[in-house]
């Protein structure tokens, strides 16, 4: 190999050679920096068992025991003396600061307890007051940890207003982080005096406010609502159902409301609660969930601000009486509606929406259990569940307009099982080319080849029929069961009763 030397005559060495000498020293320091770190955690384990036995040997002069004597015992003996001026107390007490310092959780750095805090606290599976419990449990576990964690703000901005004494705590804490306000409360008795006032006082830094208040105290967010929310990025506002004041419709939030701006908006969840579609918070909304539980005793012309959403990417509904809105940025839209007039309020959000066909689409319309519908089509194979008549052929033959349905479920409950109406019904309104799966509940043989028949099912891959009545001879059933067979590969037939001989 060609030696290369530099000017004062010295050799160079090529730079293949000195990358690899770089990876070289590179591994040799990364060894004994693991190294270094397994002699100190070694040293640290030895320092601790020798603290350990000498606790252990103090403790049994100062309580003699028959009992051998052992930390946690030792731990007992001193929260029991003290406090005390007894010397021999507050070595054993110095003893134990020493053995905790040298425990291997005060090796982690201050960042990664941090992580592992802030984890703890804010954990969306963890309501927030278990969450300011663990909070404070990991506070009392040393002095270095309580020293990190009151002087830490972003985790103290999880803030649960029931809890009135920890929420006073953590919005000093908090100081200028922002903040998630969070309140459930059911009824006035129950329900701080104060959550208006905090709200206007922390509005500059509220990120996310999520408020369930009785009927009774909704007054509270008209007249007190605050002029501006410059961060906040998450609104969810539910009336309480079960609050004994509740008489009527559900409220209407206007006054304050429609003067608050709020540029930062991109989420609204409404339970059980109006907001004036003209309100300008609506325009740069992505995420928007409305569910209606309650009864109005008409359809408001205009509960909803559909048309002062053009950026909207994901809705759900369950109470629009709005103008036909295109929705092109739409990437899922939930319709659930329960009641006595879900079919009614679905038709009418389906009627005045153009949903894109990328959309997904998740809707869910019962009247009771025996009439209803559930549709969902997204990145799964479209499914339809159709239990009565689904509540009229009008919402049916909305679904016309969404990708083509390929697993069929109807439950005849409660229907006349010599009735193929509501079969036929359905099956006019499929695209029965592109269906894979059909489970039909309640009817009889007879019922299902009469709403069958004449159709084409090219892609049919599995049928059943369950709870099926007999209901005619032994030969008219081998008759039905041969013409079944013959539309897919797989038919499985259940009866609800075994034939009589």
């Amino acid at each position: 190999m060609e030696r290369m030397f530099t000017q004062d005559g010295g050799t160079m060495v090529p730079p293949s050679l000195n990358s690899g000498a770089a990876d070289a020293r590179s591994s040799v320091d990364t060894h004994m920096a693991k190294k270094q770190h397994g002699d100190d955690a070694a040293s640290r384990s030895n320092a601790r068992k020798d603290i350990e036995t000498q606790i252990i040997a103090l403790v049994s002069r100062l309580r003699p025991s028959n009992i051998p004597q052992t930390l946690f015992t030792a731990h007992r003996v001193l929260a029991a003396s003290l406090p005390s001026g007894d010397p021999e107390v507050l070595d054993l007490l110095q003893l134990f600061i020493q053995y905790n310092t040298l425990a291997p959780l005060h090796i982690l750095p201050p960042e990664i307890l941090l992580a592992i805090f802030s984890n703890l606290v804010h954990d969306p599976d963890t309501s927030p007051r278990l969450g300011n419990q663990r909070l404070t449990c990991a506070s009392a576990v040393s002095s270095y940890w309580r020293r990190l964690i009151v002087s830490s703000p972003q985790l103290w901005t999880r803030i649960d207003l029931a809890q009135e004494q920890f929420a006073t705590l953590a919005l000093g804490r908090s100081q200028n982080a922002p903040i998630d306000l969070i309140l459930y409360s059911q009824l006035p008795e129950i329900t701080p005096p104060n959550v208006a006032a905090i709200i206007s006082h922390h509005a500059s830094h509220i990120a996310m406010l999520d408020l369930m208040i009785p009927y009774s105290m909704h007054d509270m967010l008209q007249e007190r609502f605050p002029s501006r929310f410059p961060v906040l990025h998450t609104l969810s506002l539910k009336i309480s159902v079960d609050d004994r004041s509740f008489q009527g419709d559900p409220p209407i939030l206007y006054a304050s409301a429609m003067n608050t701006a709020m540029p930062a908006v991109r989420t609204l969840k409404l339970e059980d609660m109006w907001l004036p579609w003209t309100l300008p918070l609506f325009r740069g909304l992505e995420n928007l969930r409305v569910e209606m539980r309650m009864q109005p005793s008409a359809l408001s012309p205009q509960p909803f601000p559909l048309p002062r959403c053009p950026d909207l990417e994901s809705e759900s509904e369950s109470r629009v009486t709005t103008p036909p809105v295109s929705l092109s940025r739409l990437r899922m839209l939930n319709l659930h509606y329960r009641g006595r007039k879900a079919s009614e309020h679905t038709v009418l959000v389906l009627e005045n929406l153009a949903i894109p066909h990328s959309a997904a689409i998740s809707l869910r319309s019962w009247e009771h259990s025996a009439r209803g519908v559930y549709f969902t089509c997204g990145e799964d194979p479209c499914e339809l569940c159709v239990a009565g008549d689904g509540g009229g052929l009008q919402l049916l033959r909305l679904l016309r307009r969404f990708p083509c349905v390929r697993n069929v479920v109807h439950l005849a409950l409660y229907r006349l099982p010599e009735d193929p109406s509501t079969i036929l019904a359905l099956l006019a309104e499929l695209n029965t080319q592109q269906l894979e799966t059909l489970l039909i509940e309640g009817a009889t043989l007879a019922v299902a080849v009469e709403a069958l028949k004449n159709r084409d099912f090219s892609a049919l891959q599995s049928m059943g029929l369950m709870v099926v009545p007999r209901i005619g001879t032994k030969e008219e059933e081998d008759r039905d069961m041969g013409f079944l067979k013959g539309l897919a590969p797989n038919v499985a037939v259940s009866f609800r009763e075994p034939r009589t001989i």
